[in-house]
């Protein structure tokens, strides 16, 4: 099984067009960070939440280097580094960021893990390659 790790933005732009779906489709179930979780479920005003519970497919799993955790935060937000710091300890084949700093991280840590960053947008992209 594909391991997939997400960080907010990707989740939320996914939902707000009724397509969070995809996914479960594509991949399966998809790890999210307690940061990310907790992000989705109080965002800000103008977002509805998201219920991460609710959604069976979302697996909430914690990084369990806090210290790599940290490391990260000082260039990116929660959601962020707790995403890349347990896509890095589970070797995951995909990172689902949209953000341009967290991209560039990843892309400069997680491909030795033969790992890719994508955004919402790459999974539109894959998800129309596969209709």
């Amino acid at each position: 099984m594909t391991v997939v790790v997400s960080d907010t933005s990707p989740l939320r732009a996914l939902a707000y067009v009724g397509h969070l779906d995809w996914l479960e489709q594509l991949f399966g179930q998809v790890l999210v960070p307690p940061a990310v979780a907790h992000e989705l479920e109080f965002p800000p005003d103008r977002f509805s939440p998201l219920r991460v519970a609710q959604i069976p497919f979302l697996v909430i799993a914690a990084p369990r280097d806090q210290g790599r955790v940290s490391q990260w935060r000082k260039t990116l937000d929660p959601g962020e580094a707790e995403a890349l710091a347990l896509a890095e300890e589970l070797h995951a084949e995909i990172v689902l960021i949209d953000e341009s700093v967290g991209r560039q991280r990843s892309a400069a840590t997680v491909p030795k893990f033969h790992s890719r960053g994508e955004g919402s947008s790459g999974v539109s992209n894959v998800s129309r390659q596969l209709r």
